[in-house]
């Protein structure tokens, strides 16, 4: 038994080196295309369709990747391959606060846009922005196939939701802020533990102001040139 478990150990070790060797493999060939002649070249569209699933399996996100395999799909929309935009719109939901979902959007054609899958991650995304919170995980969880295959999906939003709260609240409810994470209330405390926030008696959660968020003094210096003072000084002496 201690040799079966010790081979298994071996060909899962084996099995996880090889799949990290390929992505990283696609990874580099993507890197080159990006940086050469063949950044929009047709041919190379498999090889970028290929690396936008595998950035949603990894949790990783490439913002130039997937915007050329987008500009490709507006020169060759014969290739056009509606999987891929979602997936790559999906994943920019992931980067908020970044604005990277309007810089993809700006890139699909109107008429494509009026797809029902697309147009439901648009929606999400106006409920994000708007930080309709509540809302959006009501949606969201009506639909469990929408983030089928995007890899800590939940956990990016919920950073997000958590980035929004800390900018805009010193104190809120915890009842309420368990909406917006959309967590029981072990798990929503043990996340208010990890951001450094404090769980009152009475219910409420209390945010310590961070970088971010507390005011800091600046000081203003002008120089004024002696030639600049001279003049400011013969025009008060000529006038009294």
């Amino acid at each position: 038994l201690t040799r079966l478990s010790s081979l298994r150990n071996a060909l899962h070790f084996l099995s996880r080196s090889s799949t990290a060797s390929m992505e990283d493999e696609l990874k580099a060939q993507v890197a080159q295309l990006l940086g050469g002649i063949d950044r929009y070249n047709p041919e190379n569209l498999e090889t970028f369709e290929a690396y936008v699933d595998e950035q949603a399996d990894s949790n990783t996100f490439d913002i130039d990747a997937c915007l050329a395999t987008l500009k490709l799909y507006q020169f060759n929309p014969d290739r056009y391959n509606v999987d891929t935009v979602l997936t790559i719109l999906i994943k920019c939901l992931t980067q908020l606060p970044e604005n990277v979902f309007h810089l993809a959007l700006c890139l699909i054609a109107t008429e494509k846009q009026e797809d029902p899958r697309l147009q439901q991650v648009i929606h999400l995304h106006a409920l994000l922005e708007s930080c309709s919170f509540s809302q959006f995980w009501e949606e969201l969880n009506a639909d469990p196939e929408f983030k089928e295959g995007i890899t800590g999906f939940t956990e990016s939003i919920r950073r997000f939701v958590c980035y929004s709260v800390g900018i805009t609240y010193r104190s809120l409810s915890f009842d309420l802020l368990s909406s917006w994470l959309d967590l029981k209330e072990g798990k929503a405390k043990v996340l208010c533990e990890q951001e450094g926030w404090t769980v009152t008696a009475d219910g409420n959660v209390e945010i310590p102001l961070s970088s971010d968020t507390e005011a800091k003094p600046k000081n203003i210096k002008q120089t004024i040139g002696f030639d600049s003072f001279a003049v400011f000084l013969g025009v008060n002496m000529a006038r009294s």
